[in-house]
């Protein structure tokens, strides 16, 4: 009977070590990047902070409130966001002509609106979910988290200066 609960006692404190035993995970690099945007009360602070005239309506794509958010003090995003806080649209302007986009996704359908600013649009199935373009010495990125049709998203975009 002694042997039988000393054996059980060691196969119970190997499984307890064991159990406390935790593998290092290898820390993606983007952890502990700092945050390079900073966020900002309105519109009229982030244009003041980068020096860059923006023009978006009351409200776009549904949108109930916006996020205003500036990087570098050369970029300005807005995170247009519904009545339950969830992401709609994100609108970005910033001086240069790089794709400001952050999206790095392959999107099966592409197309380019050489009558509309010279936008590019992506998405797939029809759906756009990204639009990008370049006008005078500014470049413009916006995208939406439901895809819209081509036409729907030019609509969009005529509100955006």
């Amino acid at each position: 009977m002694k042997k039988t609960l000393i054996l059980i006692t060691s196969v119970l404190l190997v499984l307890a070590i064991a159990g406390c035993h935790k593998e290092k995970k290898e820390e993606d690099p983007m952890t502990n990047m700092p945050n390079p945007f900073s966020e900002l009360e309105t519109l009229k602070d982030a244009i003041k902070d980068t020096g860059i005239d923006m023009e978006i309506p009351e409200s776009f794509n549904g949108s109930a409130k916006y996020i205003y958010r500036v990087m570098n003090h050369d970029m300005i995003e807005v995170i247009c966001v519904d009545e339950n806080g969830n992401e709609v649209a994100r609108i970005r302007k910033a001086k240069g002509s790089d794709d400001i986009s952050g999206d790095f996704n392959e999107y099966p359908d592409v197309t380019m609106d050489n009558s509309l600013r010279n936008i590019t649009f992506k998405g797939k199935d029809g759906k756009y979910v990204l639009a990008v373009w370049q006008e005078k010495d500014h470049s413009y990125a916006v995208s939406v988290a439901e895809g819209k049709t081509l036409d729907e998203m030019q609509e969009l975009l005529k509100l955006i200066r």
